[in-house]
């Protein structure tokens, strides 16, 4: 049997009929076939141009009642003045990759003390709220990310109830326009 656990695939995967394979991690730049995912797993569109594999029911973030299997897919989804609601820690351990969230005008993201931590960036330009998040061991591979980010404020950022712990350049970096 092949197992895939994780990895950058910039390819189509296929098997032979007759072949074992159980897909459990990884990101994809096609879905991957149902019958490729491990036991429990689910091909997801992450809303970005790529594909995962997460547990069935294993939701991480959730806007209104509609509930997301990955921070990526959820974040796509968001809108001004919505919130997002994470239900689940979230880590990115792919250095060359930053997962930015990006908060449209007067978005809440509420971290309900979830933990964000990896290559991960809030970027929140144009305002709104970040409210009870853990941003922890926020890291890239250039060692210069900081945890939230805003170019050019164009409107009120709140920031409420946040734990900042261990971030490569600074926990909130407000700068200029460019």
């Amino acid at each position: 049997p092949v197992e895939i656990t994780g990895g950058n695939f910039k390819d189509a995967l296929s098997a032979s009929a007759g072949t074992q394979v159980a897909v459990s991690g990884g990101r994809f730049s096609a879905a991957i076939p149902e019958e490729l995912c491990a036991d429990g797993f689910v091909s997801v569109d992450n809303g970005n141009g790529t594909f995962s594999v997460a547990k069935e029911d294993a939701y991480v973030a959730q806007i209104d009642e509609e509930k997301y299997l990955t921070l990526q897919a959820a974040v796509s989804a968001l809108n001004e003045n919505e919130t997002l609601t994470l239900l689940d820690n979230v880590n990115n351990a792919d250095k060359s990759n930053v997962l930015t969230i990006t908060l449209p005008a007067g978005a809440t993201l509420d971290g309900d003390d979830k933990t964000l931590s990896g290559n991960i960036c809030v970027r929140a330009d144009q305002g709104g709220t970040i409210r009870d998040v853990i941003f922890e061991d926020i890291h890239n591979a250039a060692n210069n990310l900081s945890a939230v980010y805003a170019s050019g404020l164009a409107g009120k950022l709140t920031i409420t109830g946040c734990t900042f712990d261990n971030c490569d350049w600074d926990a909130i970096q407000i700068t200029p326009q460019a």
